[in-house]
């Protein structure tokens, strides 16, 4: 099983630590995210503790097919997330119950 970690603190930071048997991505939208609201240092201690997925042309058309074909569209960085796990065969780990409605996406919850 691979698992992407979404968060980096409470109960995902539990849930990770079951999962230690599982390679563990984080995506770059992430990464992005971690860097604009917790600063420099967060962002990068959690690149050095996990591998780090990139965003790729290809990922574009996949993003804007997932978007409209989605009974409710997804906030953009959503969408990307969404888009990257389903390219890699990722589970996602979220408290976010918008991922639930991606078709096809393994959605733990945590």
């Amino acid at each position: 099983m691979q698992a992407l970690f979404l968060s980096g603190g409470g109960p995902a930071r539990t849930f990770f630590g079951c999962m230690r048997r599982s390679d563990v991505y984080v995506s770059i939208v992430t990464f992005e995210e971690f860097y604009e609201k917790r600063g420099h240092e967060v962002a990068r201690e959690l690149a050095s503790r996990f591998s780090v997925m990139g965003l790729h042309v290809g990922d574009a058309l996949q993003c804007r097919l997932l978007q409209t074909r989605s009974t409710r569209r997804l906030g953009e960085n959503d969408a990307w997330l969404a888009e990257q796990y389903l390219r890699g065969g990722c589970s996602i780990v979220t408290r976010d119950r918008r991922f639930d409605d991606v078709s096809g996406l393994d959605v733990l919850n945590s």
